[in-house]
């Protein structure tokens, strides 16, 4: 069965938390099903709390609403490239929805995206902007998603960049986020897993201080069945940055598969 936990923290100095994160569990004819989405409305545009919600509220209705009929159209197995062509017209929905709703309200809104949806021990994760991915495996971590702002775009190009002040200007310039896009072009990553994998996404509020090596350290050789421990090191790694002087809001989700996958309570929502 799946283990899941999170966090979500509007921080000590925000007034507003722009954040948005649900984890949902169901039983499918191929097992379990985990879906964790992280998004974080882009600050200095308007009202990123709602373009945030607005998209964790249309994954969730897409988990319990159409889910299940991709699943009953799947003849050969779970297919994870029909999640991800479903995924790429939601998102593109969402862009408009967003984008729409911010000109009637004369408001340019946004907010990146990061989400996976565990089916087993096959991954499917989709990708907006600078939340994260990672997976654990023991005490390795790899991070899955690939960083869509200006400095990685600028350290891909073979750009160096040595001072500190300007890699963290560049690092906040986002490159595309749910809402601001006349044609959204999500990221995505398939890919299959092994038993005991620990899936941890993020804002960039919970890494920008804990860094990768705070998250592996946290996550590193947990029992991934035992949910305790995954919620106490979500707990770790936000009382980590919050010490250290993190103003941002802050969010951690993690979802692992531990076989076997039987006997889901189902739709599980936080």
């Amino acid at each position: 069965m799946a283990s899941i936990a999170m966090n979500c923290s509007q921080g000590s100095v925000r007034k507003t938390n722009q954040d948005a994160c649900c984890l949902m569990v169901a039983q499918s004819r191929f097992g379990e099903i985990v879906m964790v989405v992280v998004c974080d409305g882009v600050g200095g545009l308007c009202r990123g709390e709602l373009a945030s919600t607005m998209v964790v509220d249309g994954f969730a209705h897409w988990f319990a609403e159409e889910l299940p009929l991709l699943t009953n159209r799947m003849r050969c197995g779970f297919d994870p490239m029909i999640v991800q062509q479903s995924w790429d017209d939601l998102l593109a929905d969402l862009n408009k929805a967003i984008r729409e709703y911010g000109a009637r309200q004369n408001a340019l809104m946004g907010t990146t995206f990061t989400g996976l949806l565990l089916c087993e021990t096959t991954y499917v994760v989709g990708h907006v902007g600078d939340c994260r991915a990672y997976v654990v495996q023991g005490d390795a971590i790899r991070q899955i998603t690939e960083d869509q702002t200006l400095l990685a775009r600028m350290r891909a190009e073979g750009v160096a960049e040595d001072d500190q002040s300007s890699q963290t200007h560049l690092q906040n310039v986002i490159l595309q986020a749910v809402g601001t896009e006349r044609v959204l072009k999500p990221a995505f990553y398939v890919g299959p897993g092994t038993t005991g994998d620990i899936y941890v996404l993020c804002s960039d509020g919970a890494y920008k201080l804990a860094g990768s090596d705070g998250i592996r350290s946290a996550f590193a050789r947990l029992d991934p069945a035992d949910e305790r421990m995954l919620h106490e090191a979500c707990d770790q790694v936000i009382a980590f940055d919050l010490l250290n002087g993190e103003r941002d809001n802050l969010t951690i989700a993690c979802a692992s598969a531990v076989m076997p996958l039987q006997d889901s309570k189902g739709g599980e929502q936080q």
